[in-house]
């Protein structure tokens, strides 16, 4: 088993949950019933309305499904993947987690796995059952999205890298 279910955000409506989270939500609820870990993590943060977050929408979800509240743990900063995979990367290290499952649709899993795999965790994806793009402009543009999103996070580090050899530690 892994320390920990990751469940990437996709969204909630003035505090109810999407339906591609919800779907999320329920698959990593599943996966905590089957023992796959003892701990829920629920990732993003405010969008529209600030008193609400989708990490503490999912958070919630979670809880009102019946997985008891110390089993569970809302990122609730990130404004975007990178944002939430880093806030988990601190999240686990302050909890002595080092490994966990990544719930997210499929084509989001491959830049998941690379982002916390950066934070230093050891990381297992379960994407969602049937969260495959159905069309092939659908699947183009999934890949692309990823791929941009990816590169762009790539040449970020890249260059954060740079400053801090170049001005040394802040």
């Amino acid at each position: 088993p892994a320390d920990a279910i990751v469940v990437f955000g996709a969204a909630e409506y003035y505090g109810r949950t999407s339906p591609v989270y919800r779907a999320r939500l329920d698959h990593a609820f599943e996966l905590f019933q089957r023992g796959i870990a003892p701990v829920v993590i629920t990732t993003g943060g405010a969008a529209a309305d600030p008193s609400f977050s989708e990490g503490g929408v999912g958070h919630d979800y979670l809880m009102h499904r019946g997985i008891p509240e110390p089993n569970l743990i809302a990122e609730t900063q990130g404004s975007d993947t990178a944002q939430s995979a880093e806030r988990v990367g601190v999240i686990m290290r302050a909890n002595r987690m080092r490994s966990c499952v990544a719930v997210s649709d499929a084509y989001h899993v491959f830049r998941i796995r690379k982002l916390l795999e950066h934070e230093g965790v050891q990381v297992y994806v379960a994407p969602r059952p049937d969260s495959r793009p159905h069309s092939a402009w659908q699947r183009g543009w999934a890949m692309l999205r990823e791929a941009v999103g990816y590169l762009l996070w790539l040449l970020s580090s890249w260059a954060e890298h740079n400053h801090s050899l170049a001005n040394g530690p802040a």
